[in-house]
This record gives C-alpha cells, structure tokens and sequence, in this order.
C-alpha cells in the first residue's frame, strides 16, 4: 500500500510530514483495533465490541484491498507483451558470445 500512495506526498516537507503524521496515526489506531480480542480474551465480548464499532476497520480494510487489486491489474494489463518476450538469459552474453566478439 505504501508503494502505492508514498510517492504522492514527497513532493514537499509538510506533505511528507503531514503523510507521515496520517500513517502514524492510523497504524496506532489500526493496532488497537486488532489488539482488542487479545485483551478481551472471549469471542462473545470481542463481536459485541467490534458490533459496536459498526466493523469500520474489517470494511475498510475490505475496500482498501479492492482498490489496490484493481489499481494492480490495471497496471498489468498496461505493460507492453513485447517486452516480456525478451528472456532473462538472452539478456545477458554467456561465454560463447564474448568468445565470438573477441
């Protein structure tokens, strides 16, 4: 996700701060939102607390990963299939070749 959006916010020092300070933020509330099952140590008191919170965080992480999947695929349908034609070991002369040149 970050490889997605950092670029964005590194055109200024108070862009990046302000990116830095929003991911910041978020991590820590994301991080107690998680951690929550693991204090309350039950299921019942766990989907009541998350039932309360109308599940937000499960949603939005849900739509996150549509996006991002969505944004990936279209980025893969935009590279050019020639390219990929090229082999990895033609790119780079073996021995015999440089025997050739010499």
């Amino acid at each position: 996700m970050r490889s997605s959006f950092r670029h964005y916010f590194l055109s200024s020092k108070t862009m990046k701060l302000g990116y830095d300070f929003f991911t910041w933020a978020s991590t820590q509330l994301a991080l107690c939102y998680i951690v929550t099952p693991f204090l309350l140590l039950a299921t019942e008191p766990t989907i009541k607390f998350y039932k309360s919170m109308y599940f937000h965080f499960h949603i939005l992480c849900a739509f996150v990963l549509l996006i991002l999947a969505v944004q990936r695929q279209k980025s893969v349908t935009q590279i050019d299939p020639a390219s990929l034609r090229t082999n990895s070991y033609n790119a780079v002369p073996n021995h015999q070749q440089l025997k050739k040149e010499q």
